[in-house]
C-alpha cells in the first residue's frame, strides 16, 4: 500500500500542476504519450504474464471481454466527457468518471504485485507511476476548465485521484479469496481494458492534433515502456 500511496501522491501533484498551469497544449501532448503507455503496459507486460500462467485461448478470450466491458463503460460514460461545465452539479458525472478509472488503476496496480516476475513488477510500476503523471496533468488542466474556482478544481483532482488507494484496497481485500486460475483471467481482462484505453484516448487525441503527431507520441509512450521492460527483466 505505501507504493499504491507513492503513485497516487505522483498524481494528485500531476493534477495540482495542471490545474495551475491549466496546460490545455499539455493536455493535447499527454493523451497520446499515456496511451502509448496503456497499450506498452498491456503487450509488454501485463499480457505475456496472463498467457504464461494461463490457457492461451481463454486468456485471450478474457483479453477481448475486458475490450468489451471497457467499451460499454466509456460509451455509458461518454456525455461526462471533458466539458466547460461551470455548476458543481455539471461536475458530478464528470467526478464519477474519472473516479471510476483511478479506482480500477488502483485495482490493476494491485494486481502487478502478483507478477512472478519482479522484473515486470518494477517495469510496471514504472510506467504506472509515468501515466499517473501524465494522466493527471491531463485531468488537472480538464477540472480548471469545468471549476471557475482553482482551489474547488485542485480538490476535485485530488479526491478523484485518491479512489486509487480505494481500488488498490479492493483488490488486496479479495486477492486471498481467489484461485491463481481466476487471478490469471483477471489479468487478462485487465490487458484488455489496457489495449481498450489506449484506442479510445488515441482516437480522442487523433481527432485534436492530427493522425501524425498523435502516432509519434504514442509511439514515445509504447517505446518507453518496451525499453523499461527489457531493462528489468
Amino acid at each position: 500500500m505505501l507504493l499504491v500511496a507513492f503513485i497516487t501522491v505522483i498524481a494528485i501533484a500531476g493534477a495540482v500542476a495542471g490545474v495551475l498551469t491549466s496546460a490545455s497544449a499539455s493536455f493535447r501532448q499527454l493523451v497520446p504519450f499515456s496511451s502509448g503507455l496503456l497499450f506498452g503496459m498491456a503487450l509488454f507486460l501485463i499480457l505475456p504474464e496472463a498467457f504464461q500462467a494461463g490457457e492461451r485461448m481463454l486468456v485471450a478470450g478474457f483479453c477481448i471481454l475486458g475490450c468489451f466491458l471497457f467499451g460499454l463503460m466509456e460509451t455509458a460514460l461518454h456525455s461526462v466527457h471533458p466539458s466547460p461545465v461551470r455548476t458543481s452539479i455539471g461536475l458530478l458525472p464528470l467526478v464519477t468518471a474519472v473516479g471510476l478509472h483511478s479506482l480500477l488503476d488502483g485495482w490493476n496496480i494491485a494486481f502487478a504485485m502478483h507478477f512472478a516476475d519482479r522484473g515486470l513488477m518494477i517495469a510496471f510500476m514504472i510506467g504506472m507511476s509515468l501515466h499517473k503523471l501524465a494522466g493527471g496533468i491531463a485531468l488537472g488542466a480538464i477540472f480548471r476548465a469545468a471549476e471557475p474556482q482553482r482551489d474547488r478544481a485542485i480538490a476535485w483532482a485530488a479526491g478523484c485521484e485518491l479512489m486509487t488507494v480505494v481500488g488498490a484496497f479492493l483488490n488486496t481485500s479479495i486477492s486471498q479469496q481467489v484461485s491463481g486460475h481466476s487471478m490469471t483471467l483477471l489479468l487478462a481482462a485487465t490487458g484488455g481494458s489496457f489495449l481498450y484505453l489506449g484506442y479510445h484516448s488515441i482516437q480522442v487525441a487523433r481527432r485534436r492534433c492530427g493522425l501524425r503527431p498523435t502516432v509519434a507520441v504514442a509511439a514515445l509512450g509504447f517505446a518507453s515502456i518496451g525499453l523499461i521492460s527489457l531493462l528489468h527483466r
